[in-house]
């Protein structure tokens, strides 16, 4: 029996992304995407960042993921 050696690369896309809900917003948006043209495009997925939306527990986390985004994304701070 043969065992092939498995990469994270591998798994589905959709399981990535469950993953990357779990990362801190920073990383996410500063660590992630440099990996590979693949990790950059699943962390820049608006579906993932309207889940992220979605769970914020507090109005902070929100001002939080829109700080995150317009900083990482735009290129500005939004205060």
């Amino acid at each position: 029996m043969t065992s092939e050696l498995m990469s994270i690369n591998d798994l589905p896309e959709e399981i990535l992304l469950k993953i990357y809900s779990y990362i801190r917003l920073e990383d996410l948006c500063l660590i992630i995407p440099k990996v590979c043209e693949k990790w950059k495009r699943l962390a820049e997925d608006v579906i993932l960042w309207k889940k992220l939306s979605y769970i914020c527990y507090c109005p902070y986390d929100i001002g939080r993921i829109a700080q995150v985004r317009c900083t990482t994304l735009l290129g500005f701070r939004t205060n």
